[in-house]
């Protein structure tokens, strides 16, 4: 389990060391290491491998509403995605957002009237 900053908080009992430390930050410790890639800073993301298998995916699975992966290695890992619905290509939530401006707008419109 992975904490905001990038520390492990526990799950690290496969790894040598100790990995779950409170003075050990994978992310902090890689971008130390390899602080650029080419011309550009390196930024380091860690996630569980679950999650990273799953993204992998999301191009592949925008035909279904809900799905999931098991990753089983060391141990199991899992994720649960939900795409959102889309309407006209549009992001579901701007168009909802959008209908509820506007009708907001012809309710007083009509208050006036």
């Amino acid at each position: 389990m992975n904490r905001r900053d990038g520390s492990i908080e526990k799950g690290a009992q496969n790894l040598p060391g100790n990995w779950e430390s409170s003075k050990f930050n994978l992310p902090a410790s890689l971008v130390e290491g390899i602080p650029q890639i080419g011309e550009h800073d390196t930024a380091v993301l860690m996630h569980n491998d679950g999650v990273v298998q799953g993204l992998s995916e999301v191009p592949f699975m925008q035909d279904v509403e809900r799905w999931g992966v098991l990753t089983i290695g060391t141990g199991l890992g899992n994720a649960r995605f939900t795409n959102r619905r889309k309407e006209n290509g549009k992001d579901d939530r701007k168009v909802r957002e959008k209908e509820e401006k506007e009708n907001g707008e012809k309710k007083a419109k009509k208050g006036k009237d």
